[in-house]
Protein backbone atom coordinates (compact mmCIF):
# COMPACT_ATOMS: atom_id res chain seq x y z
CA UNK A 1 0.00 0.00 0.00
CA UNK A 2 2.83 2.40 0.78
CA UNK A 3 4.24 1.86 -2.71
CA UNK A 4 0.96 2.56 -4.55
CA UNK A 5 0.33 5.77 -2.60
CA UNK A 6 3.85 6.93 -3.34
CA UNK A 7 3.49 6.13 -7.07
CA UNK A 8 0.30 8.18 -7.36
CA UNK A 9 1.92 11.09 -5.60
CA UNK A 10 4.95 10.89 -7.85
CA UNK A 11 2.83 10.91 -11.04
CA UNK A 12 0.88 13.94 -9.90
CA UNK A 13 4.08 15.77 -9.04
CA UNK A 14 5.65 15.03 -12.41
CA UNK A 15 2.53 16.09 -14.32
CA UNK A 16 2.41 19.33 -12.36
CA UNK A 17 6.06 20.00 -13.10
CA UNK A 18 5.56 19.27 -16.79
CA UNK A 19 2.58 21.58 -17.09
CA UNK A 20 4.21 24.51 -15.34
CA UNK A 21 7.47 24.03 -17.22
CA UNK A 22 5.69 23.79 -20.58
CA UNK A 23 4.18 27.20 -19.99
CA UNK A 24 7.59 28.82 -20.12
CA UNK A 25 9.06 26.65 -22.89
CA UNK A 26 8.63 29.40 -25.50
CA UNK A 27 11.25 31.41 -23.67
CA UNK A 28 14.92 31.29 -24.53
CA UNK A 29 16.44 27.98 -23.39
CA UNK A 30 13.04 26.79 -22.05
CA UNK A 31 13.35 23.36 -23.66
CA UNK A 32 16.73 22.67 -22.07
CA UNK A 33 15.54 23.76 -18.64
CA UNK A 34 12.39 21.69 -18.96
CA UNK A 35 14.39 18.57 -19.89
CA UNK A 36 16.75 19.15 -16.96
CA UNK A 37 13.88 19.57 -14.49
CA UNK A 38 12.18 16.45 -15.79
CA UNK A 39 15.34 14.34 -15.48
CA UNK A 40 16.12 15.69 -11.99
CA UNK A 41 12.58 15.00 -10.72
CA UNK A 42 12.72 11.46 -12.08
CA UNK A 43 16.03 10.72 -10.33
CA UNK A 44 14.76 12.14 -7.01
CA UNK A 45 11.62 10.02 -7.24
CA UNK A 46 13.58 6.83 -7.93
CA UNK A 47 15.96 7.44 -5.00
CA UNK A 48 13.05 8.23 -2.68
CA UNK A 49 11.21 5.06 -3.72
CA UNK A 50 14.27 2.90 -3.03
CA UNK A 51 14.78 4.47 0.40
CA UNK A 52 11.10 4.11 1.34
CA UNK A 53 11.10 0.47 0.29
CA UNK A 54 14.26 -0.17 2.33
CA UNK A 55 12.77 1.44 5.44
CA UNK A 56 9.52 -0.44 4.91
CA UNK A 57 11.38 -3.75 4.77
CA UNK A 58 13.28 -2.89 7.93
CA UNK A 59 10.07 -1.90 9.70
CA UNK A 60 8.28 -5.08 8.63
CA UNK A 61 11.20 -7.24 9.73
CA UNK A 62 11.70 -5.53 13.09
CA UNK A 63 7.96 -5.46 13.79
CA UNK A 64 7.65 -9.16 13.12
CA UNK A 65 10.60 -9.98 15.33
CA UNK A 66 9.44 -7.63 18.13
CA UNK A 67 5.85 -8.81 17.93
CA UNK A 68 6.77 -12.47 18.27
CA UNK A 69 9.30 -11.68 20.95
CA UNK A 70 6.99 -9.73 23.24
CA UNK A 71 3.65 -11.27 22.37
CA UNK A 72 3.85 -14.97 21.43
CA UNK A 73 0.80 -16.14 19.55
CA UNK A 74 -0.79 -18.63 21.93
CA UNK A 75 -2.99 -21.36 20.55
CA UNK A 76 -2.25 -20.96 16.84
CA UNK A 77 -2.00 -24.15 14.81
CA UNK A 78 1.46 -23.27 13.57
CA UNK A 79 3.54 -21.00 15.79
CA UNK A 80 6.54 -19.02 14.62
CA UNK A 81 8.98 -18.08 17.35
CA UNK A 82 11.42 -15.39 16.33
CA UNK A 83 13.68 -14.15 19.08
CA UNK A 84 16.30 -11.75 17.74
CA UNK A 85 16.18 -13.56 14.42
CA UNK A 86 17.07 -16.94 15.95
CA UNK A 87 15.14 -20.14 16.42
CA UNK A 88 12.89 -19.62 19.45
CA UNK A 89 11.97 -23.26 20.06
CA UNK A 90 13.46 -23.17 23.55
CA UNK A 91 11.53 -20.00 24.38
CA UNK A 92 8.36 -21.54 22.98
CA UNK A 93 8.80 -24.61 25.17
CA UNK A 94 9.31 -22.47 28.28
CA UNK A 95 6.25 -20.34 27.53
CA UNK A 96 4.17 -23.44 26.81
CA UNK A 97 5.10 -24.78 30.24
CA UNK A 98 4.13 -21.47 31.79
CA UNK A 99 0.70 -21.62 30.18
CA UNK A 100 0.09 -25.28 30.93
CA UNK A 101 -1.63 -24.59 34.23
CA UNK A 102 -3.37 -21.31 33.46
CA UNK A 103 -6.49 -20.41 31.52
CA UNK A 104 -5.96 -20.13 27.75
CA UNK A 105 -7.99 -16.91 27.54
CA UNK A 106 -8.82 -14.31 30.17
CA UNK A 107 -10.05 -11.09 28.60
CA UNK A 108 -11.98 -8.55 30.68
CA UNK A 109 -14.78 -9.42 33.07
CA UNK A 110 -17.87 -7.28 33.38
CA UNK A 111 -18.62 -8.77 36.80
CA UNK A 112 -18.54 -6.48 39.79
CA UNK A 113 -17.55 -7.40 43.37
CA UNK A 114 -20.88 -6.15 44.72
CA UNK A 115 -22.80 -8.48 42.42
CA UNK A 116 -20.86 -11.66 43.01
CA UNK A 117 -20.91 -12.73 46.63
CA UNK A 118 -19.08 -16.08 46.37
CA UNK A 119 -15.44 -16.28 45.33
CA UNK A 120 -12.13 -17.41 46.78
CA UNK A 121 -11.97 -14.45 49.20
CA UNK A 122 -15.30 -15.44 50.79
CA UNK A 123 -14.52 -19.15 51.35
CA UNK A 124 -12.55 -20.12 54.46
CA UNK A 125 -10.43 -23.28 54.33
CA UNK A 126 -11.44 -26.44 56.16
CA UNK A 127 -8.44 -26.12 58.48
CA UNK A 128 -9.27 -22.55 59.57
CA UNK A 129 -8.84 -22.05 63.30
CA UNK A 130 -11.62 -19.87 64.74
CA UNK A 131 -10.28 -16.85 66.63
CA UNK A 132 -11.66 -13.50 67.76
CA UNK A 133 -11.97 -11.06 64.86
CA UNK A 134 -10.10 -7.76 64.92
CA UNK A 135 -13.27 -5.99 63.73
CA UNK A 136 -16.81 -7.35 63.73
CA UNK A 137 -18.34 -8.75 60.56
CA UNK A 138 -21.09 -6.12 60.78
CA UNK A 139 -18.48 -3.36 60.48
CA UNK A 140 -16.89 -5.09 57.49
CA UNK A 141 -20.27 -5.40 55.77
CA UNK A 142 -20.96 -1.70 56.34
CA UNK A 143 -17.65 -0.67 54.78
CA UNK A 144 -18.13 -2.85 51.70
CA UNK A 145 -21.70 -1.62 51.33
CA UNK A 146 -20.44 1.97 51.23
CA UNK A 147 -17.78 1.10 48.65
CA UNK A 148 -20.38 -0.60 46.49
CA UNK A 149 -22.75 2.37 46.74
CA UNK A 150 -20.03 4.76 45.55
CA UNK A 151 -18.53 2.52 42.87
CA UNK A 152 -21.87 1.42 41.38
CA UNK A 153 -23.97 4.58 41.70
CA UNK A 154 -26.52 5.09 38.92
CA UNK A 155 -26.09 8.87 39.07
CA UNK A 156 -23.83 10.60 36.55
CA UNK A 157 -20.52 11.37 38.24
CA UNK A 158 -19.05 14.85 37.86
CA UNK A 159 -16.13 14.00 40.16
CA UNK A 160 -13.99 10.88 39.92
CA UNK A 161 -10.48 9.51 40.53
CA UNK A 162 -8.28 7.33 38.36
CA UNK A 163 -4.98 5.60 39.10
CA UNK A 164 -2.42 6.09 36.35
CA UNK A 165 0.59 3.82 36.67
CA UNK A 166 3.69 5.72 35.59
CA UNK A 167 6.06 2.86 36.31
CA UNK A 168 6.75 2.64 32.59
CA UNK A 169 7.82 6.26 32.48
CA UNK A 170 10.25 6.17 35.38
CA UNK A 171 11.41 2.65 34.40
CA UNK A 172 11.17 1.27 37.92
CA UNK A 173 9.04 -1.74 36.89
CA UNK A 174 6.21 -1.39 39.38
CA UNK A 175 5.20 -5.00 40.10
CA UNK A 176 1.90 -6.47 41.24
CA UNK A 177 2.41 -5.67 44.92
CA UNK A 178 3.65 -2.18 44.11
CA UNK A 179 0.65 -1.47 41.87
CA UNK A 180 -2.03 -2.92 44.13
CA UNK A 181 -0.69 -1.03 47.14
CA UNK A 182 -1.05 2.23 45.26
CA UNK A 183 -4.49 1.42 43.89
CA UNK A 184 -5.55 0.84 47.51
CA UNK A 185 -4.04 4.20 48.44
CA UNK A 186 -6.02 5.85 45.64
CA UNK A 187 -9.25 4.11 46.72
CA UNK A 188 -8.61 5.35 50.26
CA UNK A 189 -8.32 8.95 49.04
CA UNK A 190 -11.33 8.60 46.73
CA UNK A 191 -13.44 7.21 49.57
CA UNK A 192 -12.40 10.07 51.87
CA UNK A 193 -13.61 12.47 49.15
CA UNK A 194 -16.72 10.35 48.43
CA UNK A 195 -16.07 9.83 44.73
CA UNK A 196 -15.63 6.65 42.65
CA UNK A 197 -12.26 5.29 41.58
CA UNK A 198 -11.82 4.01 38.03
CA UNK A 199 -9.13 2.01 36.28
CA UNK A 200 -7.35 3.78 33.44
CA UNK A 201 -8.76 2.46 30.17
CA UNK A 202 -5.54 2.71 28.20
CA UNK A 203 -2.98 1.76 30.81
CA UNK A 204 0.35 0.08 30.22
CA UNK A 205 0.79 -2.21 33.21
CA UNK A 206 3.62 -4.48 32.25
CA UNK A 207 2.03 -7.54 33.88
CA UNK A 208 -0.64 -7.50 31.15
CA UNK A 209 -0.57 -8.49 27.49
CA UNK A 210 -2.21 -5.89 25.26
CA UNK A 211 -3.09 -8.50 22.65
CA UNK A 212 -5.17 -10.43 25.18
CA UNK A 213 -6.44 -7.57 27.35
CA UNK A 214 -6.44 -4.21 25.55
CA UNK A 215 -6.93 -1.84 28.54
CA UNK A 216 -3.85 -3.34 30.26
CA UNK A 217 -5.04 -2.51 33.77
CA UNK A 218 -6.01 -4.50 36.89
CA UNK A 219 -9.34 -5.46 35.29
CA UNK A 220 -7.43 -7.98 33.19
CA UNK A 221 -7.48 -10.17 36.33
CA UNK A 222 -10.02 -8.72 38.76
CA UNK A 223 -13.68 -7.89 38.60
CA UNK A 224 -14.61 -4.47 37.26
CA UNK A 225 -13.73 -1.68 39.67
CA UNK A 226 -16.47 0.87 38.91
CA UNK A 227 -19.67 1.07 36.86
CA UNK A 228 -20.96 4.53 37.76
CA UNK A 229 -21.64 6.65 34.62
CA UNK A 230 -19.36 9.63 34.06
CA UNK A 231 -20.06 13.17 32.90
CA UNK A 232 -19.23 13.91 29.22
CA UNK A 233 -16.16 15.94 30.20
CA UNK A 234 -14.67 13.17 32.36
CA UNK A 235 -15.71 10.51 29.85
CA UNK A 236 -13.77 12.32 27.13
CA UNK A 237 -10.66 12.46 29.28
CA UNK A 238 -10.94 8.79 30.31
CA UNK A 239 -11.32 7.69 26.69
CA UNK A 240 -8.40 9.81 25.49
CA UNK A 241 -6.04 9.00 28.33
CA UNK A 242 -2.97 6.88 27.71
CA UNK A 243 0.07 6.35 29.87
CA UNK A 244 2.51 8.06 27.51
CA UNK A 245 0.75 11.40 27.95
CA UNK A 246 0.48 10.97 31.68
CA UNK A 247 1.89 14.27 32.93
CA UNK A 248 -0.03 16.37 30.39
CA UNK A 249 -3.24 14.62 31.42
CA UNK A 250 -2.60 15.31 35.09
CA UNK A 251 -2.22 19.02 34.48
CA UNK A 252 -5.13 19.37 32.05
CA UNK A 253 -7.96 17.42 33.65
CA UNK A 254 -7.66 18.38 37.31
CA UNK A 255 -10.12 21.22 36.78
CA UNK A 256 -12.66 19.02 34.98
CA UNK A 257 -13.49 16.86 37.96
CA UNK A 258 -11.11 13.96 37.26
CA UNK A 259 -8.37 13.46 39.84
CA UNK A 260 -5.46 11.60 38.26
CA UNK A 261 -3.20 9.96 40.83
CA UNK A 262 0.18 8.51 39.89
CA UNK A 263 2.75 6.43 41.63
CA UNK A 264 4.83 9.52 42.27
CA UNK A 265 2.01 11.67 43.61
CA UNK A 266 0.75 8.88 45.88
CA UNK A 267 4.21 8.35 47.31
CA UNK A 268 4.20 11.93 48.59
CA UNK A 269 1.13 11.00 50.64
CA UNK A 270 2.89 7.89 51.88
CA UNK A 271 5.77 9.90 53.25
CA UNK A 272 3.28 12.20 55.00
CA UNK A 273 1.51 9.23 56.63
CA UNK A 274 -1.73 10.16 54.98
CA UNK A 275 -3.49 7.22 56.61
CA UNK A 276 -3.58 9.09 59.90
CA UNK A 277 -4.55 12.33 58.18
CA UNK A 278 -7.49 10.82 56.29
CA UNK A 279 -8.50 8.08 58.72
CA UNK A 280 -11.17 10.11 60.46
CA UNK A 281 -12.69 11.20 57.14
CA UNK A 282 -12.93 7.60 55.91
CA UNK A 283 -14.38 6.34 59.18
CA UNK A 284 -16.90 9.17 59.20
CA UNK A 285 -17.98 8.43 55.61
CA UNK A 286 -18.54 4.77 56.55
CA UNK A 287 -20.12 5.65 59.90
CA UNK A 288 -17.44 3.59 61.65
CA UNK A 289 -15.94 6.16 64.01
CA UNK A 290 -17.06 4.21 67.08
CA UNK A 291 -15.80 0.87 65.76
CA UNK A 292 -12.42 -0.79 66.30
CA UNK A 293 -11.47 -0.17 62.66
CA UNK A 294 -8.05 1.38 62.11
CA UNK A 295 -5.82 2.08 59.11
CA UNK A 296 -4.55 -1.50 58.90
CA UNK A 297 -8.07 -2.88 58.79
CA UNK A 298 -9.33 -0.30 56.26
CA UNK A 299 -6.43 -0.78 53.84
CA UNK A 300 -6.79 -4.57 54.03
CA UNK A 301 -10.52 -4.44 53.28
CA UNK A 302 -9.97 -2.04 50.38
CA UNK A 303 -7.43 -4.46 48.94
CA UNK A 304 -10.02 -7.21 49.24
CA UNK A 305 -12.58 -5.03 47.44
CA UNK A 306 -10.17 -4.33 44.56
CA UNK A 307 -8.69 -7.84 44.24
CA UNK A 308 -11.88 -9.87 43.76
CA UNK A 309 -10.87 -12.26 40.95
CA UNK A 310 -13.00 -12.56 37.87
CA UNK A 311 -14.63 -15.94 37.19
CA UNK A 312 -11.80 -17.51 35.19
CA UNK A 313 -9.09 -16.59 37.68
CA UNK A 314 -11.32 -17.71 40.53
CA UNK A 315 -11.65 -21.07 38.81
CA UNK A 316 -7.87 -21.36 38.56
CA UNK A 317 -7.61 -20.94 42.33
CA UNK A 318 -10.14 -23.73 42.91
CA UNK A 319 -8.28 -26.00 40.49
CA UNK A 320 -4.94 -25.31 42.17
CA UNK A 321 -6.42 -26.15 45.58
CA UNK A 322 -7.89 -29.38 44.27
CA UNK A 323 -4.56 -30.41 42.78
CA UNK A 324 -2.76 -29.65 46.07
CA UNK A 325 -5.49 -31.36 48.15
CA UNK A 326 -5.64 -28.09 50.00
CA UNK A 327 -8.44 -29.01 52.42
CA UNK A 328 -7.31 -32.55 53.13
CA UNK A 329 -4.77 -31.81 55.84
CA UNK A 330 -3.96 -29.54 58.74
CA UNK A 331 -2.85 -25.93 58.97
CA UNK A 332 -0.57 -24.40 56.35
CA UNK A 333 2.23 -21.85 56.73
CA UNK A 334 2.60 -19.41 53.82
CA UNK A 335 6.35 -18.98 53.39
CA UNK A 336 7.63 -16.32 51.01
CA UNK A 337 11.29 -16.94 50.18
CA UNK A 338 12.37 -13.86 48.32
CA UNK A 339 15.42 -14.64 46.20
CA UNK A 340 15.05 -12.28 43.24
CA UNK A 341 17.24 -9.41 42.10
CA UNK A 342 16.20 -7.10 44.93
CA UNK A 343 16.85 -9.67 47.64
CA UNK A 344 20.24 -11.18 46.90
CA UNK A 345 21.25 -11.00 50.57
CA UNK A 346 18.33 -13.24 51.56
CA UNK A 347 20.03 -16.31 50.08
CA UNK A 348 22.24 -16.63 53.16
CA UNK A 349 19.10 -16.92 55.35
CA UNK A 350 17.66 -19.91 53.50
CA UNK A 351 16.68 -22.50 54.57
CA UNK A 352 17.43 -22.78 58.30
CA UNK A 353 16.21 -19.37 59.47
CA UNK A 354 12.93 -19.67 57.55
CA UNK A 355 12.25 -23.20 58.75
CA UNK A 356 13.08 -22.30 62.35
CA UNK A 357 10.02 -20.01 62.31
CA UNK A 358 7.91 -22.65 60.54
CA UNK A 359 8.76 -25.21 63.25
CA UNK A 360 7.62 -22.83 65.96
CA UNK A 361 4.25 -22.40 64.24
CA UNK A 362 3.43 -26.09 64.59
CA UNK A 363 2.19 -26.80 61.05
CA UNK A 364 3.51 -29.64 58.91
CA UNK A 365 2.31 -28.19 55.62
CA UNK A 366 4.10 -25.27 53.98
CA UNK A 367 3.08 -23.21 50.94
CA UNK A 368 6.35 -22.12 49.31
CA UNK A 369 6.16 -18.87 47.35
CA UNK A 370 9.44 -18.27 45.57
CA UNK A 371 10.96 -17.50 42.18
CA UNK A 372 13.85 -19.93 42.71
CA UNK A 373 13.48 -23.66 42.04
CA UNK A 374 16.50 -24.40 44.23
CA UNK A 375 14.49 -23.31 47.27
CA UNK A 376 11.91 -26.02 46.62
CA UNK A 377 14.52 -28.66 45.89
CA UNK A 378 16.45 -27.90 49.08
CA UNK A 379 13.28 -27.86 51.16
CA UNK A 380 12.38 -31.39 50.06
CA UNK A 381 15.92 -32.60 50.60
CA UNK A 382 16.56 -31.05 54.00
CA UNK A 383 13.09 -31.25 55.59
CA UNK A 384 11.44 -34.46 54.35
CA UNK A 385 9.07 -34.52 57.35
CA UNK A 386 7.17 -31.52 55.94
CA UNK A 387 4.67 -31.41 53.09
CA UNK A 388 5.60 -28.59 50.75
CA UNK A 389 2.94 -27.12 48.49
CA UNK A 390 3.66 -24.90 45.49
CA UNK A 391 2.24 -24.00 42.10
CA UNK A 392 3.43 -25.97 39.07
CA UNK A 393 5.30 -23.22 37.28
CA UNK A 394 8.84 -22.63 35.96
CA UNK A 395 10.99 -20.71 38.44
CA UNK A 396 13.86 -19.08 36.59
CA UNK A 397 14.83 -16.45 39.19
CA UNK A 398 15.20 -13.57 36.74
CA UNK A 399 17.37 -10.76 38.02
CA UNK A 400 14.71 -8.18 37.13
CA UNK A 401 11.31 -9.64 36.22
CA UNK A 402 10.09 -6.31 34.83
CA UNK A 403 13.05 -6.02 32.50
CA UNK A 404 12.68 -9.70 31.56
CA UNK A 405 9.05 -9.16 30.53
CA UNK A 406 9.96 -6.01 28.63
CA UNK A 407 12.68 -7.90 26.79
CA UNK A 408 10.32 -10.74 25.93
CA UNK A 409 12.13 -13.36 28.04
CA UNK A 410 9.05 -13.82 30.25
CA UNK A 411 5.41 -13.68 29.15
CA UNK A 412 3.35 -11.22 31.18
CA UNK A 413 0.04 -13.00 31.70
CA UNK A 414 1.32 -16.40 32.92
CA UNK A 415 3.70 -14.61 35.29
CA UNK A 416 0.86 -12.53 36.73
CA UNK A 417 -1.48 -15.51 37.05
CA UNK A 418 1.06 -17.56 38.95
CA UNK A 419 1.76 -14.67 41.32
CA UNK A 420 -1.94 -14.06 41.95
CA UNK A 421 -2.59 -17.77 42.52
CA UNK A 422 0.04 -17.69 45.25
CA UNK A 423 -1.46 -14.54 46.72
CA UNK A 424 -4.96 -16.06 46.97
CA UNK A 425 -3.59 -19.29 48.40
CA UNK A 426 -1.61 -17.42 51.05
CA UNK A 427 -4.79 -15.60 52.10
CA UNK A 428 -6.10 -18.93 53.44
CA UNK A 429 -3.13 -19.28 55.80
CA UNK A 430 -3.15 -18.08 59.40
CA UNK A 431 0.64 -18.36 59.64
CA UNK A 432 3.14 -16.44 57.48
CA UNK A 433 6.93 -16.30 57.23
CA UNK A 434 8.76 -13.80 55.04
CA UNK A 435 11.13 -10.85 54.89
CA UNK A 436 10.54 -7.39 56.31
CA UNK A 437 11.71 -5.63 53.13
CA UNK A 438 9.22 -7.23 50.74
CA UNK A 439 6.16 -5.39 49.41
CA UNK A 440 4.75 -8.75 48.33
CA UNK A 441 4.91 -10.12 51.87
CA UNK A 442 3.03 -7.05 53.12
CA UNK A 443 0.40 -7.68 50.46
CA UNK A 444 0.08 -11.30 51.61
CA UNK A 445 -0.51 -10.19 55.21
CA UNK A 446 -3.04 -7.56 54.14
CA UNK A 447 -5.16 -9.90 52.02
CA UNK A 448 -5.07 -12.67 54.63
CA UNK A 449 -6.09 -10.16 57.28
CA UNK A 450 -9.04 -9.03 55.14
CA UNK A 451 -10.20 -12.56 54.37
CA UNK A 452 -9.69 -14.14 57.80
CA UNK A 453 -10.85 -11.13 59.79
CA UNK A 454 -7.64 -10.88 61.82
CA UNK A 455 -3.95 -10.32 61.30
CA UNK A 456 -2.30 -13.72 60.70
CA UNK A 457 0.56 -14.80 62.94
CA UNK A 458 3.76 -13.83 61.16
CA UNK A 459 7.52 -13.87 61.54
CA UNK A 460 10.33 -12.06 59.76
CA UNK A 461 13.64 -13.58 58.78
CA UNK A 462 16.61 -11.29 59.18
CA UNK A 463 16.83 -8.39 61.59
CA UNK A 464 13.33 -7.57 62.95
CA UNK A 465 14.44 -4.16 64.20
CA UNK A 466 13.71 -2.79 60.71
CA UNK A 467 10.04 -3.40 61.44
CA UNK A 468 10.11 -0.81 64.22
CA UNK A 469 12.48 1.61 62.51
CA UNK A 470 10.85 5.02 62.23
CA UNK A 471 12.09 5.39 58.65
CA UNK A 472 11.21 1.86 57.58
CA UNK A 473 8.54 1.09 54.97
CA UNK A 474 6.34 -0.93 57.28
CA UNK A 475 2.87 0.36 57.91
CA UNK A 476 1.26 -0.64 54.58
CA UNK A 477 2.65 2.35 52.64
CA UNK A 478 1.44 4.94 55.11
CA UNK A 479 -2.13 3.63 55.36
CA UNK A 480 -1.43 1.79 58.61
CA UNK A 481 1.24 3.13 60.95
CA UNK A 482 3.41 1.03 63.24
CA UNK A 483 1.42 1.89 66.33
CA UNK A 484 -1.76 0.55 64.75
CA UNK A 485 0.00 -2.55 63.47
CA UNK A 486 1.68 -3.24 66.81
CA UNK A 487 -1.72 -3.11 68.52
CA UNK A 488 -2.82 -5.97 66.27
CA UNK A 489 0.45 -7.83 66.82
CA UNK A 490 -0.10 -7.69 70.58
CA UNK A 491 -3.52 -9.29 70.08
CA UNK A 492 -1.70 -12.10 68.31
CA UNK A 493 0.49 -12.63 71.36
CA UNK A 494 -2.68 -13.99 72.97
CA UNK A 495 -4.17 -15.68 69.91
CA UNK A 496 -0.95 -17.36 68.81
CA UNK A 497 1.39 -17.31 71.84
CA UNK A 498 3.96 -19.65 70.26
CA UNK A 499 3.61 -18.65 66.63
CA UNK A 500 3.56 -14.84 66.62
CA UNK A 501 7.02 -13.29 66.52
CA UNK A 502 7.60 -10.89 69.40
CA UNK A 503 9.08 -7.44 68.98
CA UNK A 504 10.91 -5.38 71.56
CA UNK A 505 9.07 -2.07 71.81
CA UNK A 506 10.84 -0.63 74.82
Amino acid sequence: MARSVLSSSMSSSLLTSRSSSGGSAAGSGGGVLWQFARTFAFLVAVITLVRIQHVSNLHTSSTKSWDNKLHPRWGSAKQEWLVDGQDGAEQASADARRLEHVAPELGISEEFPCKKSTHTLTKLPAFYRTVELDVSQAVTNKLHSLLCDIQTSTSVQTRAAVFADDGQLDRTHCGIGCRLMRVVMDLWLALADHKPLYSARQAAWEYTDGRRCAPRNEECYFQKLATSPLSPAIEAHMSAYNSTGLHDVVSKVARDGLQVMTRRSLDTFREAKFGKNYLDQVLQKADLRKSAANGCYLSAQMLRFIAVPHAKLDKLVDEAKAKMRWNEGGCIVAMHVRMGWRAATNSRLWPDEYMAHVKRMGCKRVLIITENQKVIDEAHQKYPEYEFLYTDYPRDNHKDIGAAMQAGDVSQEPEALNALLNLYLSADCQYHVGTHNSTWFRLMLMLAMAKLGHLPAFAFVGDPRYFLNRNGKWGFFGMCDKEELMALVKKNYERFPKSQMRFQTG
